[in-house]
């Protein structure tokens, strides 16, 4: 703009016909101004893209932000259930174990009781 004006400043000392520098000068500082307004508009707009731009940005941050803590709370869900997993699977296997021993000990009892009265029988008997 700054160049323009004196482009103008110029061509107004230059110039020989007083109608035609008048007019001239005109169309320079009208181009000039023109100029700066296209500028001005030019530095809103772009203001107003980067403000929206950013604005985005940040939102876009903020899922980021949202979905990463989603996803960690999701992990360690996980991992707390695959433990609650593995703690009832020993529990079943300790059942298991305890079911076993029980099952040995009843035979070893009923085996006890049939030997037991067959000791009676024999001793009633005989």
């Amino acid at each position: 703009a700054e160049v323009a004006a004196a482009g103008v400043r110029e061509a107004s000392l230059v110039s020989t016909s007083g109608g035609r520098d008048l007019s001239r000068e005109d169309a320079f500082r009208r181009a000039a101004s023109e100029a700066e307004g296209a500028l001005e508009e030019l530095h809103r707009v772009r203001a107003e893209e980067t403000t929206a731009a950013r604005a985005k940005a940040s939102v876009a941050d903020q899922e980021v932000r949202a979905l990463r803590s989603a996803k960690a709370a999701e992990a360690g869900r996980a991992a707390e259930a695959e433990g609650r997993a593995a703690e009832a699977e020993r529990l079943a296997e300790d059942a298991r174990g305890e079911a076993a021993s029980a099952k040995k000990a009843f035979r070893e009892a009923k085996t006890a009781l049939l030997a037991a009265e067959q000791r009676e029988r024999r001793a009633a008997e005989g």
